[in-house]
């Protein structure tokens, strides 16, 4: 489904058997809803992560879910969190925050009106629009996040991580319920960037750090940034929407 709110184009896909489709029109189905940050939602994203998802799902391993996104954006503005430059003069216009009255008081009450939503909220994002999912995860409040070879090495982004999970930590009654997902291809630590050559450790302490407050898993992929896109964002959402009890690299912690 295609729509327009705000001058924004926004799109939004079903990820379900037929079955499940007809038991959601009955009510007896709802689906979990994830935000993608991805740039564009080409042909070529659907189909890999249909692909890849809906066997899943068919086998009752992955639960269906809704994957809603808008768009256009340009993504060194749209998806960064505050201003920053970079070393090598890459600037980026931190217009992240001015998207947030839009996800939670424009877009999701127009996707609960038009879908059979659970309540439970997930971002998805890849590179910068992983640093924009992150983000949106901790300013909204919601469920989980999958973060798939993410710009951790953003300026600020551990102070402000630290933060976040120091007042998680602080909140009364608390419990682990969250599900944050990391993935990082292997070669991406090889960059001659020198912004971005400390991905590696970047990414590890940001995945430790997410342990006192979620369950969580920091997965190595083959290849460079730009290797198989598609797969690894496919991998989190299954990581995400399945029974992650049966999944290795979970893990599960109680604070007391």
């Amino acid at each position: 489904m295609i729509f327009l709110l705000e001058e924004k184009m926004c799109r939004a896909e079903v990820f379900c058997t037929e079955q499940q489709h007809s038991m959601a029109e009955a009510g007896g189905e709802k689906f979990p809803l994830v935000f993608a940050f991805v740039g564009e939602y080409t042909q070529k994203l659907h189909d890999s992560l249909k692909e890849a998802v809906m066997p899943q799902i068919e086998a009752g391993k992955v639960r269906p879910f809704v994957l809603a996104l808008y768009g256009p954006i340009e993504w060194d503005a749209d998806y960064s969190p505050w201003y920053a430059t970079a070393l090598q003069g890459r600037e980026f216009a931190g217009n992240a925050p001015q998207y947030l009255d839009f996800i939670q008081y424009r877009l999701l009450p127009y996707l609960k009106e038009s879908f059979p939503l659970s309540g439970e909220v997930y971002t998805l994002g890849y590179s910068l629009g992983g640093l924009a999912a992150l983000y949106y995860y901790f300013e909204l409040g919601f469920a989980g996040c999958i973060s798939c070879s993410s710009s951790l090495w953003y300026p600020g982004f551990q102070d402000y991580c630290r933060e976040q999970i120091e007042k998680k930590l602080q909140e009364k009654e608390m419990r682990i319920k969250d599900s944050v997902y990391f993935s990082l291809g292997g070669k991406e630590k090889n960059t001659t960037d020198p912004s971005m050559c400390h991905i590696e450790e970047d990414t590890r302490w940001t995945y430790e750090a997410f342990q006192k407050v979620a369950q969580t898993t920091f997965v190595h992929e083959p290849g460079g940034h730009m290797c198989k896109v598609e797969r690894r964002l496919a991998h989190g959402l299954i990581w995400l929407l399945s029974d992650k009890k049966q999944l290795p690299g979970k893990r599960s912690l109680r604070l007391h």
